[in-house]
């Protein structure tokens, strides 16, 4: 099956470890779920998501994607299809690079409708060991979403002027027109 980028925003990686917004722990007093909104545009069926991650020590565990309805906390509105597949953090290196996110079975989606990627983990931390998801925060550009947190000490999902690198991919053939002629 040929997968095709429907929604992307891959550019403006601040490098700032600081903005929490793409710090991905377990504590011991909240789980911290972070995430990015998108509005596809295609028809078909969404079935692979790419994030822009990197761990930082020796996180253990799995990472793995929901897609959710937009709501007040996306984190509570309704799980659109089935989880992705599992990534091992193992796999995840010490300097960013995309890792993919995969489904079995593609996700029906509807064009122009918003949409979270969460990023969710069974992880087992130290104090120093996580998973940053990179993030624009100095001039986020993404017109289809924002990213959000759900954590971060208290009990509430939180936008953020912000936008998470990722790549969102659909079954789907983007159609391009040029003079009298369509291209697939």
């Amino acid at each position: 099956m040929a997968y095709n980028i429907d929604q992307s925003y891959i550019t403006g990686q601040d490098n700032n470890e600081r903005g929490i917004i793409h710090f991905h722990r377990i504590a011991a007093d909240n789980t911290q779920i972070i995430g990015q909104s998108f509005t596809p545009a295609l028809a078909g069926k969404l079935n692979k998501v790419e994030l822009y991650l990197k761990k930082v020590g020796t996180p253990t565990g799995n990472l793995w994607v929901e897609i959710h309805a937009d709501g007040a906390d996306p984190s509570a509105a309704a799980q659109q299809g089935i989880d992705s597949a599992t990534v091992d953090i193992s796999t995840v290196t010490g300097s960013y690079t995309y890792i993919s996110f995969t489904w079995a079975a593609g996700i029906d989606l509807t064009p122009g409708v918003e949409y979270w990627i969460l990023l969710y983990g069974d992880q087992t931390y130290g104090t120093t060991d996580s998973v940053f998801w990179g993030s624009d925060w100095s001039s986020p550009a993404y017109a289809g979403g924002t990213a959000g947190r759900y954590g971060n000490g208290g009990a509430a999902w939180e936008d953020q002027a912000a936008d998470c690198l990722f790549k969102q991919y659909s079954d789907d053939v983007p159609i391009t027109t040029s003079g009298d002629f369509k291209f697939i």
